[in-house]
């Protein structure tokens, strides 16, 4: 008999092997393509920066080098970028420490403990599974700015933040800090708009209020969005987040709302999951 177990089950494991090398191949080329395309057009900038000056914010442009989602954080909480390597190194620790919760959503040709080593790596980019990892070990809650499209928000569980980070999102590829449009301090962010856990505001002036014992219905695998993963990640969605998206809004039993302050109202709208 063959050293290593049967021929057969060498062909299985040998299988696999090559099944994970090539899904490891398509994710670095996802990224390869997505990183060589250009981030947004002048065009696409000024009309983000426009839908941002409407609301009183202004975006703080972080170095796109792969580390922008945590230099992003830093800015909105240490008021400088160059701390992203503390916040990457926190935030690894915490999905180390909570595995049981974090590990289902990463794509089942990457290890665990492979896909922490690989994000542990400056220079490596980070996502919606990132995010809702700082919201939780920074008590926080965030809010990520897309052009003309919804914004996410993303709550702490213990729904004890006190304070919210505001992010934006350019060209399926990129993350900056936003501030208020007058804040060019060296500070942590302030005044920024704070979404709370509190009952969400009425969108009519005579709402209809559903039966307290009737849940809201679960978000439908049919009305989930198509093609790349909006949280940057170069995956598909239904690879991605849509487990966490739909697993949140079973947890929290209460459907997506608007709650961000008036200033905000001119943009597109709001998810939270």
């Amino acid at each position: 008999m063959p050293k290593g177990g049967k021929p057969k089950q060498q062909k299985k494991r040998a299988e696999k092997a090559a099944q994970q090398k090539n899904k490891k191949a398509e994710r670095e080329e996802r990224k390869r393509r997505r990183k060589d395309r250009d981030r947004y057009t002048d065009d696409e900038d000024k009309r983000f920066a426009a839908q941002l000056a409407a609301a009183g914010l202004r975006v703080n442009e972080v170095d796109a080098d792969g580390n922008c989602l945590f230099r992003a954080l830093a800015d909105q909480v240490e008021g400088s970028a160059k701390h992203h390597g503390k916040y990457r190194d926190e935030i690894v620790a915490f999905m180390r420490r909570d595995e049981e919760r974090f590990k289902w959503f990463v794509e089942d040709d990457e290890d665990w403990d492979d896909y922490l080593a690989r994000l542990g790596r400056d220079g490596e980019w980070g996502g919606n599974l990132e995010l809702v990892a700082a919201a939780n070990l920074r008590s926080v809650n965030v809010v990520v700015h897309q052009l003309e499209a919804p914004k996410f928000e993303i709550c702490a569980d213990d729904n004890s933040a006190t304070r919210t980070v505001h992010l934006s999102y350019h060209g399926e590829a990129h993350y900056n800090s936003v501030r208020l449009k007058d804040d060019y301090s060296a500070e942590p962010s302030s005044g920024l708009p704070h979404i709370g856990a509190e009952a969400p505001r009425p969108a009519s002036p005579e709402p209809v209020e559903a039966p307290e014992d009737r849940p809201p219905k679960p978000l439908k695998a049919s009305k989930a969005p198509k093609g790349p993963c909006p949280c940057g990640s170069g995956k598909r969605y239904k690879k991605c987040c849509r487990a966490a998206d739909l697993a949140r809004a079973r947890q929290k039993a209460q459907a997506p709302r608007e709650d961000v302050d008036d200033a905000l109202a001119g943009e597109v709208g709001s998810l939270r999951i």
